[in-house]
C-alpha cells in the first residue's frame, strides 16, 4: 500500500486561497466611505475659506480705489448721477415720459442718468480701458454703453455667489455702496456716503472713517438686474434691514415679483457666506460682520454723521 506523505504547514499555507472574503471587502468599503464623509466637509470648508479670502481681496481693491479717487478729487464719487430724483430702480428712471421705465421710451439719453459710482473708479483698479469706452454724455442704458455694460469685471464678482453673473443686457455686481441708514429711495442728502449726486469729503464723514460703512455685499441676483454700471439698487443698498434679511433673499424676491412695479424698494446687504457679510469701511479695512449684529449698530455704521458711539460688534 502506497503511503501518503504528511503535508508540512508551509505546504498547507501554499494551497490556502488568497484574496479578500466578501465580509472583509465590505468592511474596507465602509471604512473608505467613512473617511470620505469626514474629508468632504473639510474640503468644502477649505474651498469656502479660499472664496472668502478672494471676496475680501475684491473689497480691499475697491476700498483702495475709492481712497485713490478721493486723493485725486478730494471727494468720494457720486453714488449715482441724475438730473431728477429720487431714483426709481428701473432702466429709464423717474423721467420716463410714458412711465414704463423702458429704454425705448422717448426720453433724453444725453442726461447722466443712473451713472453709478463704480464707473467713476474704474481707472483706480486697473480698468482704464473700460473707463475710456464709457460715453459719459449718455445714459448707462444707452446703446453706446452696451458693450461696457456687458463687460465682466472679476473684481466685482464674489466667488461664493452662485447666481448668474449676467442677464441678456448687463453684468451684475456683488458689491454695493451704502446710501442710507434706513429703507428709502435713493435721493439727495442722505446719511450714507454714496447717494444721488453726492460729493462726500472726509470732513463730511464726521463719525470717522473707521466707523462708517462704504461698501458691502449683496449678490448679483438680489433684487436687481440692471448691472454694475447702474446707480440704482444694482450698486447701492441701505441698512434698513438686517444682514441676510428675508426681504433681500433671492427666493423671497422671486416670490415677490410684480409687487414692486415702480422699483421703489432698494433693500439691504447680505451674502452667500455663512453667517454674515463682508464690508469695506472708510479707513480701507474689510470687516466680516455677523448677521446677528444689532440693527441699531448696523444703522450707526451706515450713518456718517450721527455722532453716536458704536458698540463693539
Amino acid at each position: 500500500m502506497k503511503r501518503t506523505a504528511l503535508q508540512t504547514p508551509r505546504a498547507r499555507a501554499a494551497r490556502t486561497p488568497s484574496g479578500f472574503t466578501l465580509i472583509e471587502l465590505l468592511v474596507v468599503i465602509a471604512i473608505i466611505a467613512i473617511l470620505i464623509a469626514l474629508l468632504l466637509p473639510a474640503v468644502q470648508q477649505a474651498r469656502e475659506a479660499a472664496r472668502r479670502t478672494q471676496c475680501r481681496n475684491n473689497l480691499m481693491n475697491l476700498g483702495l480705489a475709492l481712497h485713490n479717487y478721493m486723493m485725486a478729487h478730494e471727494v468720494l464719487p457720486p453714488g449715482t448721477q441724475n438730473l431728477t430724483g429720487p431714483i426709481n430702480n428701473l432702466p429709464a428712471g423717474p423721467a420716463a415720459e410714458d412711465g414704463s421705465g423702458s429704454v425705448s421710451s422717448p426720453i433724453d439719453l444725453t442726461v447722466h442718468r443712473h451713472m453709478g459710482w463704480i464707473t467713476q473708479i474704474l481707472p483706480y483698479f486697473e480698468q482704464q480701458n473700460a473707463y475710456k469706452k464709457i460715453d459719459f454724455t449718455r445714459s448707462v442704458y444707452a446703446p453706446e454703453n452696451a458693450t461696457v455694460r456687458n463687460y465682466l469685471i472679476g473684481t466685482l464678482q464674489c466667488p461664493s455667489d452662485p447666481s448668474p453673473t449676467r442677464n441678456e443686457e448687463s453684468v451684475y455686481s456683488s458689491y454695493r455702496g451704502c446710501h442710507h441708514d434706513s429703507e428709502a429711495l435713493i435721493d439727495v442728502d442722505q446719511n450714507g456716503v454714496f447717494f444721488l449726486n453726492s460729493a462726500v469729503s472726509y470732513e463730511g464723514i464726521e463719525d470717522g472713517s473707521s466707523s462708517t460703512l462704504f461698501v458691502g455685499e449683496a449678490p448679483g441676483g438680489w433684487n436687481s438686474t440692471l448691472g454694475w454700471m447702474s446707480g440704482t439698487r444694482a450698486t447701492l443698498r441701505n441698512t434698513g434691514t438686517e444682514i441676510n434679511a428675508k426681504n433681500v433673499d433671492p427666493a423671497t424676491q422671486a416670490a415677490r415679483k410684480g409687487e414692486d412695479p415702480d422699483g421703489t424698494v432698494v433693500g439691504g446687504f447680505g451674502s452667500y457666506h455663512v453667517g454674515g457679510s463682508h464690508f469695506t469701511l472708510g479707513d480701507g479695512g474689510v470687516r466680516y460682520i455677523s448677521e446677528n449684529i444689532e440693527l441699531r449698530i448696523l444703522q450707526q455704521l451706515a450713518h456718517r454723521r450721527d455722532g453716536g458711539l458704536v458698540d463693539d460688534y
